[in-house]
């Protein structure tokens, strides 16, 4: 599978809920001093990474990579797979321009897939 680290478009503007792990395993990295007040949000129910000039605030415009991406959010490791809660499926997000070079054999996908609605299950969906 293709990692990605070139465009940075889906690190623009993201609205990327984040798990209580996500949040302990940032927060004990020595990537970062950051506490869980600097990088994320609680909106409805739900943690979100924070935007810093319409930017994760883990990304580096120059240099345009993620500063955490050993320890980046589960979210971001399924990217550009996302959950589409509302009809319960898995998809490749369309704002990403390379979301065809990702997940391109359909066992690849179902595993994935598999596994992202089982994580969000687990960690995002409010009873």
């Amino acid at each position: 599978m293709k990692i990605c680290k070139t465009c940075g478009i889906c690190c623009q503007s993201t609205e990327m809920e984040l798990s209580i792990k996500d949040i302990n395993r940032i927060e004990e990295s020595n990537k970062t001093k950051h506490t869980k007040d600097d990088f994320c949000s609680f909106e409805n129910g739900y943690y979100l990474l924070k935007n810093v000039n319409n930017s994760c605030i883990f990304y580096d415009l120059k240099l345009k990579q993620c500063q955490i991406y050993s320890v980046r959010p589960e979210g971001c490791r399924f990217y550009p797979m996302i959950y589409n809660i509302d009809q319960d499926k898995c998809e490749l997000d369309s704002d990403c321009p390379y979301r065809n070079q990702f997940y391109q054999h359909p066992p690849v996908f179902k595993t994935k897939c598999k596994a992202l609605r089982k994580w969000v299950n687990a960690n995002l969906l409010k009873d």
